[in-house]
């Protein structure tokens, strides 16, 4: 959580609170899905919404550049941290 944080600039504790924040939520969890060993019902409550929602996300991804470019970014801030 702390990477996606801070490579969008704000406090952890807020990333539950706004539109922007809610689509942070969404892309910590496909991360912890994807560069994590983490369950699905370690990430969230709810696994078959979290398969839904990476789902959606992976096809935003097909087609939106800059939210792949910022994805990457942000998993270099993560490959930084475990460094």
């Amino acid at each position: 959580m702390g990477a996606v944080a801070e490579y969008y600039k704000i406090p952890t504790g807020e990333i539950k609170i706004n539109r922007k924040a809610r689509d942070i939520a969404i892309y910590l969890m496909y991360l912890m899905k994807e560069e994590t060993d983490l369950g699905l019902n370690e990430i969230g409550d709810e696994p078959s919404g979290i398969s839904h929602t990476a789902r959606r996300l992976e096809e935003r991804l097909e087609k939106d550049k800059m939210l792949r470019e910022n994805l990457h970014h942000i998993i270099e801030i993560l490959s930084k941290i475990k460094s």
